[in-house]
């Protein structure tokens, strides 16, 4: 008997259509858990026609956090239509439109007391090889109403729920432009980028040892070593004996924590069909160390999260 690990999504697409339930879980990237405890916020849904869901998502606390449409619930969450946050006390935080998982069109920030803080539009990149949408923005106010970013144009201080300053730059024509400077909260600078028409050219950012860290992309995600990880996986996954014999199969989904060193830790169980796969699964995260290079933030190396379905099915 031979298996197969096929993608993700082709293999969830009949689970997907079983789905009656109201509430599920979500992990912090978005992507459904069966296990509440390991969740980051869920929602409760209802269905509107055939494909289009309309939701409310809470915190794990239970604390109301955003209302939206989605036109897919599982394995990933995928926006579409309209999208309002709200802040912890329940105002209104931010509000504008998905195409399916894209921002469109206009958007606006509010500020805690309610005033508006900022309005931009989402629109086509005359450079889609950078970004297929880039953020306009065309006003900017402080907390008291007063402009600062007219028609695109002027300097602006963004200030953290503390007052202090948090950062500060100038728009040009609704994007980013000369040199901006972050803070951290005890005032000293945390990072100063370069831009040109809204595109980074260069930044340093400082540790608190002053300790500087250049870079020219601002972040870059978790990855795998040039083979592929999924080759990785094909060459490294052993259906269990007994697994075969019972006819079990299905997706393990593991999250794990890729260190500072590239190495696996943490490693949690998301979803799966059977404890017999999930130590198959997690013999083969273990077994990859050395294989991963960690993402960066502003040119440090940091600890994130990763998740990763592994499909196993009988053929």
């Amino acid at each position: 008997m031979k298996y197969l690990l096929t993608t993700l999504i082709t293999f969830l697409s009949p689970f997907l259509l079983a789905q009656n339930a109201t509430r599920i879980y979500y992990l912090d990237t978005e992507v459904a858990t069966s296990i509440p405890d390991s969740a980051r916020f869920y929602l409760d849904l209802t269905i509107q026609g055939d494909t289009l869901y309309q939701y409310t998502e809470y915190d794990k606390s239970g604390v109301r956090r955003a209302e939206g449409f989605a036109v897919r619930i599982m394995p990933m969450l995928e926006r579409h239509d309209r999208y309002t946050t709200f802040y912890p006390h329940q105002q209104k935080h931010r509000e504008g439109r998905y195409f399916k998982n894209q921002p469109m069109g206009i958007w606006r920030t509010y500020h805690p007391n309610g005033k508006l803080e900022e309005m931009g539009v989402w629109a086509k990149n005359p450079r889609p090889y950078e970004a297929p949408l880039r953020y306009l923005l065309t006003t900017y106010a402080d907390s008291t109403g007063q402009m600062l970013v007219t028609q695109g144009h002027g300097t602006i201080t963004r200030h953290d729920p503390k007052g202090s300053v948090q950062e500060v730059g100038s728009y040009r024509e609704g994007l980013k432009d000369s040199v901006w400077v972050g803070y951290r909260t005890d005032g000293r600078k945390e990072y100063e980028e370069t831009y040109t028409a809204g595109v980074l050219q260069e930044g340093r950012s400082f540790d608190a040892q002053a300790n500087t860290y250049p870079y020219t992309t601002l972040d870059t995600p978790i990855s795998f070593e040039s083979d592929g990880l999924f080759k990785f996986l094909n060459l490294n996954i052993r259906y269990p004996p007994e697994a075969q014999r019972a006819e079990s199969q299905g997706t393990v989904i593991l999250n794990f924590l890729i260190d500072t060193q590239g190495v696996p830790q943490d490693i949690r169980v998301s979803s799966s069909p059977d404890p017999i796969l999930t130590k198959e699964a997690i013999r083969v995260i273990q077994l990859s160390k050395g294989k991963w290079k960690p993402a960066t933030k502003r040119g440090k190396v940091v600890a994130n999260r990763f998740v990763l379905p592994i499909p196993f099915k009988i053929i």
